[in-house]
This record gives C-alpha cells, structure tokens and sequence, in this order.
C-alpha cells in the first residue's frame, strides 16, 4: 500500500509538472507543445485525478483553439473531460469545461449547441446552494458569451440582458479581462441602438486600454479592429489603417486565426470606406482563404456583403453580384439556425426539469409549472425566428431592387432616359426605402418582451432621449417644461425608447412657430402618472383608440413622414410594463399622452 501510494504521489508530481511545462509553452505559442498536453491528460486519467484531469482538458482545448484554431479537437476533448465529471463535487469544474464547449461551438458556427452549451453551464452553476471565486467567474463568462450568442441570433433585448448580468459579476469579481469584453460588447450595441459612433468609440477606447494594460491580446484585437472600423467610417482614415494594423501584428504573434480572419475582413472595410479598391479586395480576399482554411460554413455572410458593396462602387457588377450570393446563400443558412434554435432550445429545457420530476411532490408541481413557461418561451422564440426569417426574406429583394434600380440609372446614359422614366425609378427607389422601414419597425415591435427592471432616474432618461433628438430639435426648437422625475424601478431600455417615440410625435405632429412640449408627473400611491402635452395639431376624440393600431394613420404621407407604428410600439411598452396608456386633450392645444406605471 505505501508503494502504491508513493507511486501515485509520484505520478501526480509528474503530471503537475508537465501540465505547468504545457502552460509556459502555448504562452510561449509553441507549436509543437502538444505531447506534454496529451501526457498530462492520460497520466492524469491513470491517476483518476479529477481535478488534473480538468486542468488538462483546459489546457488542451486552449491550445487547439488559440494555438492551431483546431476547434473540432477542442471539443472532442472537451466532451470527453465533461463525461467524466459526475459526481456533485465536480459542478464547478464540469460548468467551466461547458463553458470552452461553448465557446469552440460558437468558432465552429455550430450556434444551437454553443447556446445549449452556455445555458446548461448557467443551470449547473445556479443549482449550487453557493459558488466558489472561480465559480463566480465561470457565471460571469457564461453569461457574457450567451449574450454573444443572443446578439449573433438577433434576440438583441436577451443579449443586453445577459451582458448586463455578466457585467455587474465582473465588476464584483474586479476582473478586468471581463470588464474589458463587456465595454466592447457595450460599443457594439451602443451604436446598434442609437447609431453613436462617438460613444461606441470611447467604449472600444476603454476596452484597448484596460486589456493592454493585463496583457489580454484576445479582447485587445478585438477592441482595435472595432475601433478602426468605426475610425474609418469617421473618415480619419490614418489612425483607422494604424488600429487596424496595430491589432493584426498582436493577432499573427498569437497565431490565432479566428482573430486574423476577423482583422482581415476589419482591414478590408477601412480600405473600402477609404475608396481604396485594390487594397480592400486585397484583405477581403485573405479574409475569404482564412475562412476555408478554418473550415467555417456560416456567421461570416457579412465579409461577402461588405465585399460585395465595395465591387459594386467599383464598377466590377458581375463579380459584385457573385459575393452576393455567397452573402445571401450563408444568411440562408444562418436562418436554418434560427428556425431550430426554438425546438432545441425547448428540449435542453424539458430535460433539465424531467430531472426535477423525479423529487417529491411539490418539486413535481414546480417542474410541470416550468416545463409549461419553458413551451410559453420556446413559443415566443419561434415567433421572434419566424418574424427575423420573414424580414431577411423580404428584405434582400428590396435590396437587390434598389441595387439594380441604382445601377439601371447609373449604366443607362441620362440623356437617353425621360423624365417619367426617372420618375419611376424615383418612385422604386422610395417604395423599397418606405417597405423596409415598415419590416424594422415591425421587428422592433416583436422584440419588446423581456423585462429587466433597474434603478432608473427618469430625469437622466429625458436629458437622454433630449441628446438623442438634437438634430430633430435643433431644427424645430421646441421649447421644453419637464416637472422633476422620479427614479423609479423600471426597465431603462423600453422607456428610454417609449420616451423617444413620444418626445418625437410632439416635434413631428407640430407646425407651429414656437413648439412647446411639456412633461408633467403626479405620484399616485401605488402608480406612477406620466403627461406628455403639446401645443401640436392634436388627435381628434374619434381617432384616440385608433392610432395605437400598427399603420393606421391619420395624416397623408406627403404631410407628415411616417409609417404607423410609433404609437403602437408605446402601446406594447406599457404593455409589457404592466401600465396603461390614452390621450386627452393638452391645455396647450395639442395632444396629451398619458401612461401609467406600476411602483
């Protein structure tokens, strides 16, 4: 018995040092470090040491994905770390090995099983009475790359919500690695929501900081690729190309593709917004060979899309039609993805809550609850799949419409052309424009579901939303009487935009020579009253119920701008904010929206 224990205390000894000679090497980004890893992991099998059995596949996986971009291999050990884990004291380290799962799924383009891999992680870790420091940490990176995952399906209101949750447990946490990551995904849907590329630049400036400043070279390539694209369509070209250059340096000495692929597509837009033809075709040509090479099918359809735009500019139509179809072909694909992610997204949660039936009673009750919101949910999933593959399939006719309209205008001498003919291509031009903002606003109408409620100060939310409109109100100059605001426990994303439909239907609907809005509060004991007034052109009684119906509009389009839908998105916010909503007349003239607001 003490030989077999000696031998073991030597075999772990071994295995120790093997593992920390596999470390040194893939920081040191040697290739040929693979033998001490696969040492390690089956001396560390022989020993059944759980715990260097974890820290073998780890080691592994990080070495076939930030090493050689093997990302199939990674997962393949992974699976096989994950399998062995079964026992109740093996939660932390199996959520952590699920996590990487996740992550090398998300490379492979493989989205339902990178969310499985990501909401099972989440679900073991939430099971736990209470969590280790670096269980803390595995949460906060789930949840930052479920957010990811959210973002790349399109479900933007669930992808703020799980980046918002990952970044409060950084911040507890005080890992900058993570802080970093979030402020560029915060850049990301910065400018998604109110097109600020000043303000998504200062994110992404904050980002490039803080992860050189901790040698973190993945969310530093990142941060400079986004800053330079954001740099060029700024049109401050020099310090774009510098970025973008700066960040590909980092990314070849880390010999991770996946981040190459990523700067060479960057590069290739700084030189198309640049007018620089040849050099973009250059870096979105080596952006195409890397993702061959990489063997991915889809999440790239945007590289032929952009590769596409630039030909078009510049003259070469036929080849700009081919990076077309590569575009739409991979879209298509990226669809097929969503129409099964509600399916596979409903079984990964039954399974969880059939484990839960197999407890008492009352354990049975809760589980039969779930698996019933669990169908509520995978329903509204597949919904929101449905409406995004509707938009796609209508939305890249109307492109193609206006592109060949554009180009039939552009290639046809303008002399030859009468002026009813550019009347109709006028008239093309417009219908495609006015269509596809009726798809955006129906697709925003369709994501208002999900509630995330904050402290929220509603004085800030109206300065915002005053700050978002400068240009509206920098052109009618609207004079503005707000009452002191409550901060008040709401959902910051959803009022802020019912504040900027609102705010915007008082300067749209006013043709008088001094607009006047004003806000006014009243604190009911236990709802919260909002008045929105005007001196505007006002909704006469009759119409009052009608206008929160989607596209019933009061006015002809020549008169005011606009597509029907403001009104009925504010009516699904409160809504969905369980309050209630109605006009009256203003003592200014005008209308007056009033909305409630539950404490």
């Amino acid at each position: 018995m003490a030989n077999t224990s000696t031998s073991n205390n030597s075999l772990t000894e071994i295995t120790t040092k093997l593992l920390a000679e596999f470390r040194k090497r893939i920081e040191k980004r040697d290739t040929g470090a693979l033998d001490f890893g696969i040492d390690a992991y089956l001396f560390a099998k022989s020993l059944g040491n759980k715990e260097l059995i974890v820290q073998a596949c780890r080691a592994l996986s990080q070495f076939y994905t930030d090493i050689r971009s093997e990302f199939a291999n990674s997962v393949q050990t992974l699976e096989e770390g994950i399998e062995l884990l079964d026992e109740p004291g093996d939660i932390e380290n199996k959520a952590e090995l699920l996590r990487l799962l996740g992550l090398n799924f998300d490379y492979l383009g493989e989205l339902i099983k990178s969310k499985q891999s990501y909401d099972y992680s989440i679900k073991l870790l939430n099971a736990l009475p209470s969590l280790t420091n670096n269980g803390k940490l595995t949460m906060a990176r789930s949840q930052f790359n479920l957010s990811i995952i959210y973002g790349k399906l399109e479900l933007p209101v669930l992808a703020e919500e799980c980046l918002q949750v990952s970044y409060e447990q950084y911040k507890v946490l005080n890992d900058k690695s993570g802080i970093a990551r979030c402020y560029i995904s915060f850049g990301v849907a910065t400018e998604e929501k109110n097109g600020s590329r000043l303000e998504a630049l200062e994110y992404y400036r904050k980002a490039a900081e803080l992860s050189k400043e901790i040698n973190d070279d993945v969310s530093y390539c990142v941060a400079k690729g986004n800053m330079a694209v954001k740099l060029a369509e700024e049109k401050r070209f020099d310090e774009a190309i510098e970025a973008a250059f700066d960040a590909l340096d980092k990314a070849n000495r880390s010999a991770n593709k996946r981040f190459q692929l990523n700067l060479h597509r960057q590069l290739g837009r700084c030189y198309h917004l640049k007018k620089d033809y040849l050099n973009s075709k250059k870096w979105y040509q080596a952006g195409e060979d890397l993702f061959i090479q990489l063997g991915l099918t889809v999440d790239y359809y945007d590289l032929y899309h952009y590769w596409s735009e630039m030909l078009f500019e510049a003259g070469n139509y036929k080849e700009a039609y081919e990076k077309l179809q590569k575009s739409l072909k991979q879209q298509a694909e990226m669809h097929e993805f969503h129409k099964n992610a509600a399916v596979s997204h409903a079984t990964l949660r039954l399974q969880i809550e059939e484990g839960k039936k197999e407890q008492d009673l009352l354990k049975r009750k809760n589980a039969e609850i779930e698996i019933y919101a669990a169908k509520l949910e995978a329903s509204n999933f597949e919904l929101k799949q449905f409406a995004h593959a509707a938009s796609h399939d209508m939305k890249e006719p109307l492109r193609m419409i206006s592109n060949y309209s554009q180009l039939l205008e552009k290639t046809t001498n303008a002399q030859c052309m009468t002026v009813e003919q550019h009347e109709y291509l006028n008239f093309i031009h417009d219908g495609a424009r006015r269509i596809m903002d009726v798809i955006s606003s129906m697709l925003r109408l369709s994501e208002i579901n999900a509630v995330v409620l904050d402290e929220v100060d509603m004085n800030k939310v109206m300065d915002e939303t005053i700050t978002y409109m400068k240009e509206e109100i920098r052109q009618s100059k609207p004079q503005f009487k707000s009452d002191k605001l409550p901060v008040m426990q709401t959902d910051r994303y959803l009022i802020s935009h019912l504040f900027q439909n609102l705010i915007g239907n008082s300067i749209k609907y006013n043709i008088s020579n001094e607009p006047v809005i004003e806000i006014k509060y009243i604190d009911h004991e236990d709802h919260h009253l909002f008045e929105i007034g005007d001196n505007g052109i006002g909704i006469a009684a009759e119409y009052r119920e009608k206008v929160f119906i989607i596209f019933q509009r009061l006015h002809a389009r020549h008169e005011f701008e606009g597509n029907g839908t403001g009104l009925t998105v504010c009516k699904k916010i409160i809504d969905t904010l369980n309050g209630k909503i109605w006009i009256e007349d203003s003592h200014l003239g005008g209308a007056k929206v009033c909305f409630t607001l539950p404490k």
